[in-house]
């Protein structure tokens, strides 16, 4: 798998977000990673039971905290 190393970047950021306070950052990302990893094995196809667990909460991440945008950032 040449494309392996997009599952190092993402855990990466999984561990900068757990280290820097983002607790839900970091488990969407290790949600990401676990998705990237499959698909990477079975190019294709996806994991529709790890996708379908966070349907509901989807977008809710910075919204529920009252942040707008990019994470409330202004550019």
């Amino acid at each position: 798998m040449s494309n392996d190393w997009i599952l190092d970047v993402l855990t990466d950021l999984q561990t900068f977000a757990q280290n820097n306070g983002m607790p839900r950052l970091s488990a969407e990302l290790r949600n990401v990673a676990r998705v990237a990893e499959i698909e990477l094995i079975a190019p294709g196809q996806t994991a529709p039971h790890l996708l379908e667990q966070d349907r509901e909460s989807a977008g809710r991440v910075y919204k529920s905290d009252g942040a707008r945008g990019n994470a409330g950032r202004s550019h």
